[in-house]
């Protein structure tokens, strides 16, 4: 009998977000980005806005899914109308499976396409997503970014789709 990988969650669990799931989901955005140094720059909003953000921006504006292990949200994909806004999870629940297991859902949700931004310094992100079908399509300055960092932007198209 297979068993998960250490980092992945016996009781993983995929939901979607409610209001009340904010303060949650800042703490994981929070905290995975800080994990994710030096791979993505240092985020330049403090915590209280970023609560604020989360709260009163982020969740009216976008499906959030929520990756949940043990009572605990451990990570979490924001998406709209073909694009992934963010896309999270920490650092210890990485490699198991969980990235990819949001990601199809998400796919499964737009099966249109999907676009995403990521850091150029973000080389773990890229191979996550060319490895997962997605193709680069624009890289920039970083003049678009709040960090001023460059970045490339990625789009997905399911097989067979003809839609543009």
């Amino acid at each position: 009998m297979d068993l998960p990988p250490p980092s992945s969650p016996v009781d993983m669990l995929i939901r979607t977000a409610e209001p009340s799931d904010a303060p949650a989901v800042a703490e994981v955005y929070l905290a995975a980005r800080e994990e994710s140094e030096p791979f993505v720059p240092p985020g330049i909003h403090p915590p209280d806005d970023v609560h604020k953000w989360i709260r009163e921006v982020l969740l009216p504006s976008t499906t959030i899914e929520l990756v949940v292990s043990s009572g605990e949200v451990v990570g979490f994909i924001a998406h709209k109308k073909g694009w992934i806004e963010h896309f999270w999870i920490r650092r210890a629940f990485t490699g198991g499976g969980i990235g990819t297991n949001l990601l199809e859902r998400v796919k499964a949700v737009h099966p249109e396409g999907l676009e995403l931004w990521t850091f150029e310094s973000n080389v773990r992100a890229h191979a996550f997503y060319e490895q997962r079908g997605f193709l680069l399509v624009e890289q920039t300055s970083g003049e678009g970014n709040e960090e001023r960092s460059p970045d490339r932007r990625y789009a997905w198209k399911q097989m067979g789709s003809t839609s543009s």
